[in-house]
């Protein structure tokens, strides 16, 4: 089985830096959680391009060590820096209000996970770009 290329660090650490001094600080609790927790974060490209999942955070069951796994089809220079930026904040919006359990099923996205994600400030302008070009 083939293992995925790996993004390199200078890929997405300028988003990432740029992530944590602009849009971490608009969630206080957000940034408080992480720099408690202090996860460690991999980033790697998937190998499917047809699924419909753009990016994938794998959540560890015990511990602090997460994968956000990207699509292939975000490999391209023609997306934007907001978008990517985007997608890293949804991501680490699952560390900190993480999925649960009820009866059977598992929620990922309820109303205090959607409350947080929307604080992203390019939340409207990278939905939007994601409708209409991908």
């Amino acid at each position: 089985m083939d293992k995925p290329v790996l993004i390199g660090f200078s890929d997405v650490a300028p988003h990432l830096i740029k992530m944590q001094k602009e849009i971490l600080p608009l969630h206080q609790g957000m940034q408080v959680y992480l720099s408690t927790l202090n996860p460690i974060v991999y980033f790697r490209w998937g190998k499917h391009t047809t699924n419909r999942e753009l990016a994938k955070i794998h959540i560890p069951p015990v511990g602090k060590t997460y994968t956000i796994c990207f699509n292939p089809v975000l490999d391209s220079v023609g997306i934007p820096a907001e978008v990517l930026m985007s997608f890293l904040w949804h991501e680490y919006v699952h560390i900190y209000k993480p999925p649960f359990k009820e009866g059977d099923r598992w929620i990922n996205h309820y109303p205090e996970f959607h409350e947080v994600e929307r604080r992203d400030p390019n939340y409207y302008f990278s939905n939007r770009w994601i409708r209409e070009n991908l």
